[in-house]
């Protein structure tokens, strides 16, 4: 996408060109082998730094989230483990990416805090529209559900079979054989992003026309969306 689409490189040297947008907090993810992670305020961003940002159904579990009482817990540190599983497996993706800082919700706004929330809200657009790219956990219902579910790989391959044309319509005729490639009947991506959990949610769809570019996580398989292309693994 980066090197090859035209059309997601002018959008993003356009808003790069009209901002210098810098989150108020980010997630600093460290380095792969890091078990904690600890949240930034924009004081501690000396310029203006990459960052990936999560796109999640909350469910009706509630994650552990920042609050006034959390903040300075969330800024000496916390542990992966004391994450929900969707959180755990967003911050693997940023390591795998190499990218340090991660922006989620419920992790850099302060939830109780209704001046901070109403501050955050109105900045949304630019948080999306200013990210590197963003992850949508699709499949999830809740925040405790992961990106990653256990798949078939059998169940998306095709399939290389010789008949002839008038066994496939009943026939036992000395007809030749011919080649053919069975592939399954799947939904297209539309059908399967349009259907997912996540984005039922109406609020989701300003976050997939803002971003420059979305993983979307289903229980399928991994998509990549960006103002060009829909496109699987």
């Amino acid at each position: 996408c980066r090197a090859t689409h035209t059309e997601c490189w002018k959008i993003r040297q356009s808003r790069q060109e009209v901002s210098a947008f810098v989150p108020t907090r980010v997630l600093d993810v460290g380095y792969a082998e890091a078990s904690t992670i600890c949240l930034l305020q924009n004081e501690d961003c000396v310029k203006m730094m990459p960052y990936i940002a999560l796109t999640h159904c909350w469910g009706g579990s509630q994650p552990f989230k920042l609050t006034r009482a959390t903040v300075a817990r969330l800024r000496a540190g916390i542990r992966l483990t004391d994450l929900p599983k969707t959180f755990q497996d967003a911050i693997y993706v940023a390591r795998k990416m190499q990218i340090q800082y991660l922006w989620i919700d419920s992790l850099c706004i302060i939830q109780d805090d209704p001046e901070d929330w109403q501050r955050e809200a109105a900045r949304m657009r630019e948080v999306y529209s200013q990210a590197v790219c963003c992850i949508a956990a699709s499949a999830a219902q809740n925040s405790d559900a992961g990106l990653f579910f256990n798949r078939d790989p059998q169940a998306l391959l095709s399939m290389r079979v010789e008949t002839s044309r008038d066994r496939l319509h009943g026939q036992n005729t000395r007809e030749p054989l011919v080649a053919y490639t069975v592939i399954p009947d799947v939904n297209t991506p539309e059908q399967i992003l349009n259907t997912a959990p996540l984005n039922k949610r109406a609020w989701v769809a300003q976050e997939r026309y803002l971003s420059t570019g979305i993983f979307h996580f289903t229980q399928e398989l991994i998509y990549w969306e960006c103002h060009e292309e829909l496109t699987s693994e």
